[in-house]
Parts: C-alpha cells; structure tokens; sequence
C-alpha cells in the first residue's frame, strides 16, 4: 500500500512539472521516432518546413492552425503506447502546445528542446532534415 501511494505521489510530482523539465534533446527525439517508439510532429508552419525542410517521419500540423489542439491531441490519443514528441523552430511553440494538450487530458507529450534551429537544437545536432515539396500539413 504505500509503495502505491508512493508512486501515486511521485507520478503526481512529474505531472506538476513545469514542460522545461520534460523536454528532451533532439538526439532522443530522433532516436525513439526512428526507432518507431515514439511520435515526432513538427508544429512549425508550412513556410518554416519549405526554407529548412523537416525531421525524416514527423508529421507536419502547424501550430497556428485552426484545428491544432484537436489534431495534435487525436495523434496521441492513437498512440497511448507511445510518446508523442512536439518540435518547432527554437522550443517555444512546443512547450506552448505541451501545456495546452496537457490542459486537454494528454500525458504522452513531450517538446523537443532547442527545436530544429535553437541553441542545441535538431541543426546543432547535425541530425537529419529532408525537403518536404509541397510541404501542406498532414491531416491525421
């Protein structure tokens, strides 16, 4: 019994964590969604995705789009195994939609430090881009 108030107590604690201290680098980011073990969404707009390209396999939903919160909360809702992990240009947005979800029930969401071109971020790490054509957002 109190080894089950104890982890009640500490999953209570995490989830009252500012989104700063659930980020993850963009190293982590890249190597759980490469490895299918998590969900990458890049919340950036259409024309950030066409002037630097976006993440291999992350899913394009502009943040400032209407239905964002909706579409971005259906994409962890059909991943409940998984995380979900948010990246925008400098870590901003993300940690912006981290909070929002977080107002709609969603756990599973973490925003990727640093973004595709902050301080540390998915450039500074030298991980991959690819150019997306079109570059429209997904629809999930």
């Amino acid at each position: 019994m109190l080894f089950v108030r104890s982890l009640t107590i500490a999953a209570t604690l995490v989830a009252a964590l500012p989104a700063a201290a659930q980020d993850l680098d963009s190293s982590s980011a890249w190597k759980a969604s490469s490895a299918g073990e998590a969900v990458l969404i890049d919340i950036r707009t259409a024309e950030e995705w066409r002037q630097s390209g976006t993440p291999p396999a992350a899913l394009r939903i502009d943040f400032q789009g209407p239905d964002f919160a909706i579409q971005a909360a259906a994409v962890a809702r059909a991943h409940p195994g998984k995380e979900v992990h948010l990246i925008c240009r400098s870590g901003r947005r993300s940690a912006a939609a981290i909070e929002m979800l977080g107002r709609m029930g969603i756990t599973n969401a973490r925003s990727v430090a640093g973004g595709v071109q902050g301080q540390d971020g998915w450039v500074a790490q030298g991980l991959p881009l690819q150019l997306c054509g079109d570059c429209a957002p997904d629809r999930p």
